[in-house]
């Protein structure tokens, strides 16, 4: 095991941001893919446009659960990269002083 440690802060603030925008594109995506299935069943009659209906409905409530989880986890992987930047900023100061 490693005596020392080196944590760039930047880089973890970075890399928390470029999640957040892996999130946000994953969103995009989910919607997309909703709106794609919700114009296809336009297209069919019947028992398959019901069908359609039912597995665009399905998948939006599955897919909205998942936005959630994963929003949350952006925003709380945003914060702890910030409270880390933070600390370690203070943690210099203090030992410079």
């Amino acid at each position: 095991m490693a005596d020392h440690v080196r944590v760039n802060p930047d880089e973890v603030v970075t890399g928390a941001r470029h999640t957040g925008y892996a999130i946000s594109d994953a969103d995009r995506q989910f919607i997309a893919h909703e709106t794609g299935i919700t114009e296809a069943s336009a297209g069919w009659v019947g028992s398959s446009h019901q069908a359609l209906q039912e597995l665009s409905t399905h998948w939006e409530s599955r897919h909205e659960h998942h936005r959630v989880r994963t929003r949350v986890m952006g925003e709380m992987m945003t914060s702890a990269a910030s409270r880390f930047a933070s600390t370690e900023r203070d943690s210099q100061e203090n030992l410079s002083s």
